[in-house]
């Protein structure tokens, strides 16, 4: 009976150490997520979800935009099709740059024209079409025909920028390439199945 439950156990064990990792997708920490894909030979951006403008603060002039484009070594990235926009402040950043890449314009993009940007000096604002209303939920897709992430200059991984405290906190999070993956609470469950399993057969050895 022991023995039939040590292979189980280990097997499910050896099982989720060497598969477990690859579990669930961890959960992008934003309310508007733009994810920027390699697909065949273009880079695809695609963005979706709404902004709780409530913890930022509205500057002007509005601002114009004509094309969506990527600018990674200044922390800069505009998605839609092009139009006015107001400015809000009040972002912090987990990141300085996304990439040492410099300017590229999209060869198509359409949606809501909104965006991400950083002056050198730190200044790091968010812009959304003008007349946005809190709370929207927008959408865009934008590519860059013929272009790689390392044409772009962009470095895969998550960059997220937030604002506001407690019920007006919010996130803007661009996702470079494949999310981190974390275990699935079941693989989590059959892992620890699989040491204790192990833990016995080497305390049985030892006696």
């Amino acid at each position: 009976m022991f023995s039939v439950f040590r292979n189980t156990a280990v097997g499910l064990g050896a099982a989720v150490m060497l598969t477990g990792v690859a579990g669930l997708v961890l959960p992008a920490n934003a309310a508007f997520i733009a994810t920027m894909d390699q697909v065949g030979a273009d880079v695809v951006i695609t963005g979706s979800g709404s902004f709780d403008t409530i913890g930022l603060t509205p500057t002007s002039p509005f601002i114009p935009v004509s094309t969506a484009f990527v600018d990674p070594s200044i922390n800069a990235l505009f998605l839609g099709g092009g139009g006015t926009q107001n400015a809000f402040t009040g972002l912090t950043p987990d990141h300085t740059t996304f990439g040492n890449g410099a300017e590229t314009l999209a060869s198509s993009t359409s949606g809501a024209v909104l965006g991400i940007a950083a002056a050198a000096a730190g200044f790091n604002s968010l812009y959304l079409p003008d007349g946005y209303v809190s709370g929207t939920s927008v959408s865009d897709l934008t590519t860059f025909a013929g272009d790689t992430f390392a044409s772009l200059g962009v470095t895969p991984g998550t960059y997220v920028w937030t604002w506001g405290s407690g019920a007006t906190a919010d996130s803007f999070t661009l996702q470079i390439g494949p999310a981190q993956t974390v275990p699935e609470p079941a693989s989590l469950t059959l892992l620890a199945v699989g040491l204790a399993g192990l833990g016995m057969v080497l305390h049985r050895r030892r006696a």
